[in-house]
């Protein structure tokens, strides 16, 4: 960052920013490592999500389902179980519209000093 002052303007601004909290009645559903929740529709959950992939990664896939609606998955991937990828991979095919686009985001890893960001990534994408 010392050689990035637009990224450490923006990181000391999120620092200094108000911490916020979510209760119960926020409508938050929150995925733990190795974990994987399905939201449908919209309604009594407003959030979906994890924290803490500092050597894992978040996978948060969004689209619609057979029924018209839109549904999203959240799954916290770690390889410390095996099949993890393979799951995520079979929950999204039986979920999610055939040939309909999805919205994909990846996060996490960021601590990670070896391969093990390719290793979770790469089948993800592939």
């Amino acid at each position: 960052l010392l050689e990035a002052p637009s990224l450490r303007a923006r990181t000391e601004e999120f620092l200094n920013s108000p911490t916020e909290f979510l209760a119960t009645g926020d409508g938050a559903v929150y995925v733990a490592a190795q974990e994987c929740a399905i939201v449908y529709g919209y309604g009594a959950a407003n959030m979906l999500g994890s924290d803490e992939a500092t050597t894992s990664i978040i996978v948060v896939l969004r689209g619609e389902i057979e029924c018209d609606m839109v549904a999203a998955l959240c799954m916290h991937l770690d390889l410390k179980t095996d099949g993890q990828t393979k799951h995520l991979l079979d929950e999204a095919a039986s979920l999610f519209r055939n040939g309909s686009p999805l919205d994909l985001y990846l996060l996490g890893c960021y601590r990670d000093t070896g391969p093990m960001d390719r290793w979770l990534s790469w089948p993800i994408l592939a």
